[in-house]
This record gives C-alpha cells, sequence and structure tokens, in this order.
C-alpha cells in the first residue's frame, strides 16, 4: 500500500500498534509495521541524473553556440582580409599604371617642339615641357599645382592690361580648336612674345 506524506523525512520507519483493553490495561501483544517514505521525485537520485545530464547539455550548447560565433566572426575577418589584399592589389596595379601613363605623357611631352602645358579641369598645372618651361620662365616642379593663369600670363595684345584664360576658351570652343593670333605672353621675368595659342 502507498500514502502520502509531505511532513516526514525520508527513511525507513517502524510504526508499533498497540491495544488498549475495555478495563484501561494495555495488550502485551503488538502489531509492527515497516514503513518506507520514499523521497520526492525531485530528490530522486534518478532526478540528480537528470538534472546532471540538463546542465551538461546547457554547457555544451553554450560552448557550441560560443564556437560557433568565433568561427563566423574568423570567417569575416578572413573574408575582411582578403578584400583588402585584392584593394591593395588592384591600388597598387593601378598605381603603376598611373605612373606609367604619366612617365608615358612626360616622354611626350618633352618630346614636343611646342611648348605644352597640362593643366586639370580644376585649371591647375600638372604638366609641362621644357619648351613651355623656356617661354613661361617657370619650371616644372615650381608651376605644378598652381592656377594656370599665374604660369601661363597671357593677354590680349591689342588691350594690353586684358588677361587671357586659355583653359576656358578651350572649354567654351565647340569645335576643340582656339586660334588667337593677337595674344602676348609674359614671362616670369617679364619678358614678351607674341604667341598662337591654340
Amino acid at each position: 500500500n502507498y500514502g502520502s506524506y509531505t511532513n516526514i523525512r525520508q527513511g525507513k520507519y517502524t510504526l508499533r500498534i498497540r491495544s488498549v483493553r475495555q478495563d484501561g490495561v494495555w495488550n502485551e501483544n503488538e502489531i509492527s509495521v515497516k514503513i518506507t517514505v520514499l523521497p520526492p521525485f525531485w530528490l530522486h537520485p534518478a532526478a540528480f541524473v537528470l538534472y546532471g545530464l540538463v546542465i551538461v547539455g546547457a554547457v555544451l550548447s553554450v560552448l557550441f553556440l560560443i564556437r560557433k560565433k568565433r568561427r563566423n566572426q574568423l570567417l569575416i575577418l578572413m573574408k575582411k582580409e582578403e578584400e583588402n589584399i585584392r584593394l591593395e592589389k588592384e591600388i597598387k596595379n593601378r598605381t603603376i599604371e598611373i605612373a606609367t601613363e604619366k612617365e608615358r605623357l612626360t616622354v611626350t611631352l618633352g618630346s614636343i617642339g611646342d611648348g605644352v602645358i597640362a593643366a586639370g579641369v580644376d585649371g591647375t598645372v600638372q604638366m609641362m615641357n621644357a619648351v613651355a618651361e623656356k617661354f613661361t620662365g617657370w619650371i616644372q616642379e615650381e608651376a605644378v599645382g598652381l592656377p594656370i593663369m599665374d604660369i601661363f600670363n597671357l593677354r590680349d595684345n591689342s588691350a594690353r592690361n586684358s588677361r587671357v584664360n586659355p583653359l576656358k576658351k578651350i572649354l567654351e570652343k565647340t569645335d576643340g580648336a582656339v586660334s588667337t593670333y593677337d595674344s602676348l605672353l609674359i614671362s616670369r621675368d617679364g619678358t614678351k612674345r607674341i604667341v598662337s595659342d591654340s
């Protein structure tokens, strides 16, 4: 038989039962009953095994998640590193291409018998050949980065005080050619030359 006891500790007990006669004297005979009080299910050894399995499972799950997160972070870092290497190679190749193109352009400009000044869209000098250096009185190292109006001091010969912006004239000319034969180039030392700007 089973009974439910909530206030008795687990263990083995012996219940002794003795009766009283009608005259109030205790009977010498007694009945003993062996009682075993089992622990509640949450204190059963099997429950502790289950608790252990749950804890081990939780720890393994946390370790798995941590390992997975670190692996994902490592993959991201590897992808970034590969992208950085690719960009570095691309920049290096592009730099070599630009240097090669610049050297080719320098050689080309140097071989031209006319004075040539290369300017950017912002109007600053990017490059000039030796003939242009001779005409303007500026050497390339000093002129690079300066406004072309400061280097190529071109004035209208018919109006000595009117400055001419050759870059503006070229950009405004739809056919790409500018030909004004009545221009005066004033070099850095004040030397004046009549030039044809084209």
